[in-house]
């Protein structure tokens, strides 16, 4: 249910109870300064949230296209040296292992990198339901008469 009416039905009541005409005019200016500040506190919104969206939009596919360097790093590292210690011969031998240990590590770094990718993608999820819910947040009053419109307020940052 839209707020706005029942809120504008009550300042109406209250108005039409009202001797004094100075104080319904205040009361519909103070609605009008209300539904300014909602209004620009939802584009505020919108904005923000569009902006976090694109961010983690980018920040997905900066992860995304360092998860395939790295699996192309590693195996071009394990081909490289893996040539060299046969190349090398005996006493290099123990290369093979160090070779295994890089190889362990970079797999241990495409692991990190895939749970960092997870939890983007969850926080990508929630941006999306946050600006479904600002999407379904409801629409604002219609501006009062020109004649008792009050002047223009600017956003507080």
């Amino acid at each position: 249910m839209n707020w706005k009416v029942p809120l504008t039905v009550a300042v109406m009541l209250a108005a039409s109870g009202c001797e004094d005409k100075e104080a319904y005019l205040e009361m519909q200016k103070e609605v009008a300064r209300i539904d300014l500040q909602v209004r620009s506190l939802h584009d505020s919104l919108d904005e923000r949230l569009a902006s976090l969206t694109a961010q983690a939009s980018q920040m997905h596919d900066r992860i995304e296209k360092a998860n395939t360097s790295l699996v192309a790093l590693e195996s071009d590292l394990e081909k490289y040296l893996g040539a060299r210690a046969q190349n090398v011969g005996a006493p290099f031998g123990r290369l093979d292992s160090r070779i295994e240990e890089v190889g362990v590590q970079i797999r241990g770094m495409r692991t990190a990198v895939a749970g960092l990718n997870e939890r983007l993608q969850a926080l990508q999820k929630e941006v999306s339901r946050l600006e479904e819910d600002v999407r379904r947040a409801p629409a604002s009053l219609p501006p009062p008469p020109a004649s008792t419109a009050p002047p223009a307020l600017s956003p507080r940052r």
